[in-house]
């Protein structure tokens, strides 16, 4: 098995691509099924933001394929990647902070709010030196 081939590599992250879709579904029955987590708004939402990030790994494997596929240099939809890496410190932020208040911990909530402003703030200055 050559695995430089393209018809490996296609193979590949096709395979890769179905992996993490299928990975969100098995999570889900593994947790609040047979794990048993219930299925409350906190558990919800960071499931959600968990699904998330899955779903934009499936994507970016799915962006390499088509790459392949085409023999393009670029990524196809490289710019909604770059948007996600922009937004995903901010969505993951507000939901941990949405699981702590639902969680009715408090101190834990500022003090993640607190931790919040600083990661925002170096997501930020990244992005003026990398972007």
């Amino acid at each position: 098995m050559n695995h430089r081939s393209r018809s490996w590599m296609r193979q590949r992250l096709r395979s890769l691509t179905w992996l993490e879709l299928l990975n969100i579904t098995l999570q889900a029955v593994i947790c609040f099924g047979v794990v048993g987590f219930p299925v409350t708004a906190a558990n919800g939402v960071g499931f959600a933001l968990f699904a998330l990030v899955l779903l934009e790994g499936a994507g970016y494997w799915y962006a390499k394929l088509r790459r392949l596929a085409t023999r393009r240099g670029s990524l196809p939809r490289a710019g909604a990647f770059a948007v996600a890496r922009r937004t995903n410190v901010a969505v993951l932020t507000v939901g941990l902070l949405f699981i702590c208040l639902d969680r009715g911990d408090r101190s834990a909530s500022r003090q993640l709010a607190r931790s919040g402003v600083r990661v925002l703030r170096c997501a930020g200055a990244c992005e003026l030196v990398v972007g």
